[in-house]
């Protein structure tokens, strides 16, 4: 049988009255957009658009495009308010949510006779542990459901096994349903019933039960919890019979025009995931909407932050209610490239490296401040300052006018502007609306060029700046000679009656900059065309002020009240630097001064001043006061030393034993460090008082009576726990125990005396130790001295052997060089003759590097080893043989152990070695040299071997005696040997023997 057809207006009413009981309805209408995996559908007829949650199959969810009219017959289903969603049937049976003391609840549902899926959550806040669900069905009423209903499927089984699994979870903090988590329970198992008493009644813990309930009979059944803190039932409902139309039914319109259903195009201005969906904030211009993403996915709240969105869903008044993230498109921000800057704001965003390469500007705008040679022009988008290029604008622009200008972008002092080459007036205008800096836009600058209103109270003037209590703090308006104060502070006898008066100041700000420090003054600004209006003036008397108790100013108030001067009475207790405290015997009240208050302890104060709120005590600000009278102070409250501190005493006459701990004099006023239990506090004697109390020692035993102060020095009572005890007068500490004469110290001074004697013995062993040192130290000095001038003698040597090469090597060389450059220079000398003068030079000019090249080689420390000189001597020899044709074989190259070879050593062993290899080249008749190095014994064994002709060295008159002669007379003087072996037609071996 069908239902009786409902419109989505009808069930909104429905479910607006609460949560109605099981019924039968159909709803017809067009589909808007659905979203199958949190089973989410907006729905449209001529009453409105709805989210509907519900339970359908596959294919039904394939065929709910957008565009699509669909009927939905719902059989004994029950319809619940959700958030932003009517829950067909998938909503819980009963819910009760959030922290509270036992509470109950009821709900229905139709379930068919069988197993039915169940699952029950429940949390614990608080220690106390509650949740009982009854049932009542056809022919039944219970108490509790039975065990005999509760039946769970185990895992790779088909067949239902008694009892339901549960899970437990350990939650701190716990507040809602939503914070139980999916996974992860501290504790697993099977349940024979519902029952809380599994979570021990701990706080913050929760519990799931799931499995399958046992209906005896199909019917409706109404299920009532009881439980402490949140609960909530869930049973599956039956899915609702569902067809495609064709159309729209007759009678309907076959548009999708709706109420309801809305679009919102914006920037992110905030995003947060909340309890598995996503509130964002879009802007557009002035333009708000706040957005409700039913199923955001795997949306991710940080890459959503200042995006372009554009977004479609359920609209209500200020916001809109989105399925899931498919509903969302995410436009392209990319700005065409522009030839200029068209707003104020792109040019203030400019980093100054960037405003200073003169970027194109064409700019449009309301002027708020102007002079002969400069401007602010302001836009939707903000201010920005002006210079004209020219340094002269003609006419003069005037504030409120509508002027474009072109120009080019420049770094400036202290925020970016613009050096204007072309400007136009438009028309007039009027002055955009001010905005309100925030105390710390005040403080860095941020509204430099743009046009503000800053309310305070004018607390003092004089002819070059005002000082101005705003409801953050103090500021400075200072007069400049483009920014000068307003007309009103000018004159003597107006600033006299300004001084005091709540204002708000209008104009361009300018934040004052040090250019020769290059930072700003934070807290100081100046305003351009500044405009005064008073809004309330200074009170002639204190009594036009309205009295109020300290307490009042705790109480409630519907708006600030920083700005608005109280009256208050109190007896005056005790004062630390520039503050005074005050008590009305219930609440105390600090007065902050910059100048000194004539009060004394005791004396009745009556006190005007703009009042801050504070943890321990309010804070008056410029306060003024009128004495009237003085009584004693009240009596002291004896303290337990072992009670921790308690901000509640503040202002309090209290006594407390302690122990000192120091005693000190810190600006003219007495400060006992004292310690009592586990606390550490001052006890401050004044200064009229300070010289009249001896000395106190340490560990002494006093009492000390005074005023508890709370809080440190240098701030407001602010209940860290920290405190002072003010006192009164000298009277206000008494000594109660001395500590005994053996103290540390004196014992100290005992030991000392008991260990003079062996300290004499030892410093005449250390006298003597002394002696043999100062004597071992100049023998290492001579010793060192003698080193010293051994190396110097060294190094001049090498100095001379470094001179000796370069004149050898380079000198005749050069002499060459220059010779042949000479001749080439002479027109007479033939174009033949100079090509073989040039082929000369070439190869001079090249003998010269390879000779310098040895002497830099040989005095660089870089190649103080063997293995360097190995590698460099190999590179010689093929450098030597390859253009005489002649082979080159290294033998025996193993690795070679680290051994230092100074300057010496290897330049002489590289001369040594260039001879062998020049006779080879010269004298051989060689096609193939052998060359082999190793270090032996201690010694560098240097071999090279050829297979020429081979030499006599017996007959002197043969070729190239003269340089074996040469090589062996060098080897020698380095205390090593030459050996040279050869036999006819069998070739040559020289072996250069050099000890390192």
């Amino acid at each position: 049988m069908a239902a009786a057809p409902e419109s989505l207006g009808q069930l909104r009413e429905r479910v607006a009255r609460g949560r109605s009981a099981v019924t039968d309805l159909t709803l017809t209408g067009c589909v808007r957009a659905s979203d199958r995996a949190a089973g989410l559908l907006a729905m449209e007829d001529e009453s409105g658009t709805e989210i509907l949650r519900l339970a359908l199959p596959a294919p039904a969810w394939a065929e709910l495009r957008a565009g699509v009219w669909v009927e939905l017959d719902f059989q004994r289903v029950c319809f619940s308010r959700g958030d932003c969603v009517i829950e067909c049937g998938t909503g819980p049976v009963v819910q009760v949510d959030g922290r509270h003391s036992p509470v109950a609840a009821a709900g229905s549902a139709y379930l068919a006779q069988g197993y039915q899926p169940l699952r029950v959550e429940w949390f614990n806040a608080r220690t106390q542990s509650r949740l009982q669900i009854g049932v009542q069905g056809p022919g039944l009423e219970l108490a509790e459901i039975p065990e005999s209903w509760l039946w769970h499927l185990p895992a790779e089984k088909e067949k239902p096994e008694p009892g339901l699994s549960y899970e437990l979870f350990e939650v701190p903090g716990i507040a809602v349903l939503d914070e139980i988590p999916e996974y992860g329970g501290m504790r697993q198992g099977i349940a024979s019933k519902i029952d809380a008493a599994l979570a021990e009644d701990k706080p913050g813990m929760a519990l799931r039960f799931t499995g399958l309930l046992s209906i005896p009979a199909a019917g409706e059944y109404r299920f009532r919890m009881d439980c402490d803190d949140g609960a909530a039932l869930r049973l599956t409902a039956p899915a609702p019979a569902w067809k495609i139309l064709l159309g729209p039914p007759p009678g309907k319109a076959a548009g999708q025009s709706g109420p309801g259903w809305s679009s919102f195009s914006g920037r992110v201005s905030y995003a947060a995931a909340e309890r598995g969906r996503m509130r964002l904030e879009l802007v557009a211009g002035s333009s708000r909407c706040e957005v409700l993403v039913l199923n955001p996915g795997n949306l991710d709240s940080r890459f959503l932050q200042g995006r372009m969105v554009g977004i479609s869903g359920v609209g209500h008044e200020g916001g809109i209610c989105a399925l899931s993230k498919e509903n969302m498109r995410f436009e392209d921000t990319t700005a065409p490239e522009r030839a200029h800057l068209v707003t104020a704001g792109e040019v203030r965003e400019l980093p100054p490296e960037k405003a200073a390469k003169s970027l194109p500007v064409a700019l449009e705008g309301v002027v708020t401040m102007a002079n002969y040679r400069s401007m602010v022009i302001q836009d939707e988008s903000g201010g920005i300052f002006v210079l004209d290029e020219l340094q002269h604008f003609d006419p003069i622009p005037q504030a409120g006018e509508r002027w474009r200008l072109e120009g080019r972008t420049a770094r400036g002092d202290f925020s970016p502007i613009v050096i204007s080459s072309a400007a136009k007036f438009l028309g007039s205008g009027a002055l955009p609306a001010p905005r309100r800096p925030s105390w710390e836009e005040l403080q860095n600058g941020s509204p430099d060029a743009e046009q503000v209103e800053i309310e305070g109270v004018i607390v003092s003037t004089t002819a070059t700046q005002a000082e101005l209590l705003t409801r953050d703090g103090t500021v400075v308006l200072r007069d400049e000679e483009f920014y000068p104060l307003p007309g009103e502070l000018h004159q003597p006898e107006s600033r006299a009656r300004l001084t005091g008066s709540r204002v708000r100041l209008r104009g361009v700000f300018a934040t004052s900059w040090d250019r020769t420090l290059g930072r700003l003054d934070p807290g100081v600004f100046s305003l351009g065309n500044a405009t005064l209006a008073e809004d309330e003036p200074a009170p002639k008397s204190a009594a036009e002020v309205p009295l109020v108790t300290i307490s009042d100013l705790w109480s409630f108030t519907s708006k600030s009240t920083a700005l608005n001067r109280v009256r208050l009475k109190g007896q005056m207790m005790a004062r630390r630097g520039d503050l005074y405290l005050l008590s009305d015997g219930a609440s105390t009240l600090r007065l902050a001064s910059r100048t000194p208050l004539a009060l004394k302890s005791g004396e009745s104060v009556e006190a005007v001043g703009f009042a801050r709120t504070g943890r321990v005590s309010p804070l008056l600000l410029y306060p003024e006061v009128q004495v009237a009278g003085s009584s004693p102070l009240p009596p002291a409250k004896p303290l337990d030393p072992q009670a921790p501190p308690d901000v509640l005493l503040d202002g309090t006459m209290v006594s407390l034993e302690a122990k000192v701990l120091s005693d000190t004099l810190r600006q003219d006023e007495r400060s006992l460090e004292l310690e009592a239990g586990s606390a550490r506090f001052l006890a401050v004697v004044p200064a009229d008082a300070a010289q009249s109390i001896a000395p106190i020692g340490r560990d002494t035993k006093v009492r000390v009576s005074g005023v508890y102060f709370g809080g440190t020095p240098g701030d407001t009572g602010s209940g860290s726990g920290a405190f002072e005890i003010r006192l009164v007068n000298g009277e206000g500490i008494v000594v109660l125990a001395r500590p005994s004469w053996w103290t540390a110290q004196r014992l100290g001074i005992l030991a000392i005396t008991l260990l003079g004697g062996l300290a004499l013995v030892v410093t005449w062993a250390m006298m003597l130790h002394r002696l043999v040192a100062k004597r071992s130290a100049e023998l290492a000095a001579e010793i060192a001295e003698k080193e010293h001038a051994e190396s110097e003698r060294v190094l001049e040597m090498e100095r001379a052997r470094v001179a000796r090469d370069l004149h050898d090597e380079l000198g005749a060389g050069l002499t060459e060089i220059g010779m042949l450059s000479s001749l080439l220079e002479k027109p007479e000398v033939p174009v033949a003759t100079k090509s073989g003068y040039v082929a000369t030079l070439r190869d001079v000019s090249r003998s010269l590097v390879a000779g310098l090249d040895e002497i830099v080689w040989a005095v660089n420390p870089g190649y103080d080893s063997v293995d360097d000189a190995a590698s460099y001597l190999w590179l010689q020899a093929q450098r030597l043989l390859k253009p005489a044709g002649i082979e080159c074989r290294l033998i025996n190259r193993e690795e070679l152990p680290y051994q230092h070879l100074g300057s010496r050593l290897r330049h002489s062993l590289l001369l040594a070695f260039k001879e062998a290899v020049n006779n080879v080249v010269r004298h051989s008749q060689a096609n193939v040299v052998e060359l082999g190095i190793a270090v032996e014994s201690g010694k560098v064994v240097l071999t090279v071997a050829d297979n020429g002709v081979g030499i006599d060295p017996s007959n002197p008159g043969e070729p190239g005696s003269q340089g074996l002669t040469g090589m062996r007379q060098r080897m020698r003087e380095l205390g090593g040997e030459c050996e040279v072996t050869s036999e006819a037609s069998r070739g040559t071996t020289v072996k250069l023997i050099l000890p390192i």
